[in-house]
């Protein structure tokens, strides 16, 4: 838990009870603080992530990885960018019972037969047809999949 002090004061309860969290009571969240802070107890810190390699302007500390994105891995950008991190995550040591896999069928990960699928999941993992997850992680031959 993370405690919210404001001019020595603990806010922590006031700002816990807004008990939904989403961009919106977030951001009322954050308006809070900074309404009742003052400036020198406000630290900004920049929210920086890999995708914003996608934008023609993106801060500098992702120059290295974008150095290291492979064009022959996707023609989309954005898969490059999965493709690295994922090769660079998985490449730990401690990582080694893991394997990805990139553009996978859904009929090689999920059986047409399988009694717990719903006709319409039966229909969209049949042969024919051409759906496929971009990125399989293996583990112990459980497939995580991401879409």
């Amino acid at each position: 838990m993370v405690s919210i002090y404001v001019g020595g004061e603990d806010k922590t309860a006031e700002i816990i009870n807004w008990s939904i969290w989403s961009d919106k009571h977030e951001g009322l969240q954050l308006r809070y603080v900074e309404y009742y802070a003052q400036d020198e107890q406000v630290a900004r810190a920049p929210v920086v992530s890999a995708f914003d390699l996608l934008y023609q302007e993106y801060d500098q500390s992702l120059a290295r990885l974008n150095a290291r994105l492979q064009p022959e891995d996707s023609r989309y950008k954005s898969e490059q960018i999965a493709t690295q991190l994922l090769r660079e995550a998985l490449s730990d040591p401690s990582c080694q019972s893991l394997m990805w896999h990139g553009q996978v069928r859904l009929g090689q990960v999920a059986s047409p037969t399988n009694p717990n699928l719903t006709e319409r999941e039966r229909a969209e993992a049949g042969v024919a047809n051409p759906l496929s997850t971009e990125f399989c992680i293996e583990l112990d031959s459980v497939l995580l999949i991401w879409s």
